[in-house]
């Protein structure tokens, strides 16, 4: 292990330390020894790790690697401003690592919560810091974030995968949570003289997932409700379906009049969506109303019927 780890940083070491020094760029050839140092080094390593039963620590040593070339990346910033290539392995490298510390340390199912963290964290930290190539990553990150949950919930969705998947509804949340952070940062930020512009259509970019994390706000919303009634209220219960619609029906029109009194997020898309909102919410509590009976009705005079109670109806 200890002259795997030397080996390691020798060549770590001896391929960065001439250019670093006198300020030259890179070659390909140090790019692709590097390449190599790091892969073979790791595989290497990981491998050790495994014979020696070190298995739970395996995410910890991902955070050292990820931490050295964070580092090595700073540096060659400061010290070799031009020198975009290194800057991108170092960064990428480091970014690499980060990604794989959930997986190695907590096991796949808090995949998708750990990656949220780390991209927020590193979003908000490289647009503090002004590294765009660093909250470029991290965005990137947390595009991976969503495609991953999408897919847990493509899967729960699936009636034979249901009970498989512990803690659904802690990762919707701190999804959702997630969603809210980093929209609300991000349009505060365009807001801003000097706002953040990583391509063309940024500020387009943001007011998109604006509205996706509305939407999905609502879809949560939604969803968790009917959650919490469906855990509480038996389904053979008389007005299940009753109230179960009214539910939906109040919670679209609250949230499309709680949407028009946050300046900060109302415009004119967004008028529309709350528009929606009232119009299904208020259909919805239409089509409730007139076609199940929730005082008497058909249901009701069958159940009577049944016990020979008629006398008084």
């Amino acid at each position: 292990m200890a002259y795997t780890i030397l080996t390691f940083l020798l060549y770590l070491i001896l391929t960065i330390g001439y250019p670093l020094t006198y300020k030259v760029s890179l070659k390909w050839i140090d790019v692709t020894v590097l390449a190599f140092n790091t892969a073979i080094s790791c595989a290497v390593i990981y491998h050790l790790f495994n014979g020696l039963g070190w298995d739970g620590f395996r995410g910890l040593l991902a955070i050292g690697f990820g931490v050295i070339y964070f580092g090595l990346g700073r540096f060659v910033e400061h010290r070799m401003a031009n020198e975009k290539q290194t800057r991108v392995l170092f960064y990428g490298t480091s970014i690499t690592f980060a990604v794989l510390v959930v997986p190695f340390q907590f096991g796949i199912e808090w995949l998708a919560i750990g990656w949220l963290v780390e991209s927020i964290v590193i979003m908000l930290y490289a647009n503090r810091c002004k590294l765009a190539l660093l909250e470029k990553a991290g965005w990137a990150v947390f595009g991976l974030t969503v495609a991953t949950f999408s897919l847990e919930i493509l899967q729960y969705m699936n009636v034979l995968h249901v009970q498989r998947i512990d803690f659904f509804h802690v990762r919707y949340f701190a999804i959702m949570t997630g969603l809210i952070i980093v929209m609300v940062y991000y349009v505060l930020d365009q807001m801003k003289k000097e706002s953040t512009k990583h391509f063309n259509g940024f500020a387009r970019f943001i007011r998109g997932l604006k509205y996706f994390t509305l939407v999905n706000l609502w879809v949560y919303v939604i969803y968790e409700s009917a959650y919490v009634f469906n855990q509480n209220v038996p389904d053979y219960y008389e007005h299940f379906s009753f109230y179960q619609w009214l539910l939906f029906s109040f919670i679209s029109v609250g949230f499309g009049y709680a949407l028009k009194k946050i300046p900060l997020l109302y415009d004119r898309m967004v008028s529309y969506f709350c528009l929606f909102l009232y119009v299904i919410g208020s259909l919805v509590g239409l089509l409730v109303t007139l076609t199940i009976p929730a005082l008497g009705g058909s249901e009701y005079v069958y159940r009577l019927h049944r016990v020979g109670d008629l006398n008084w109806i």
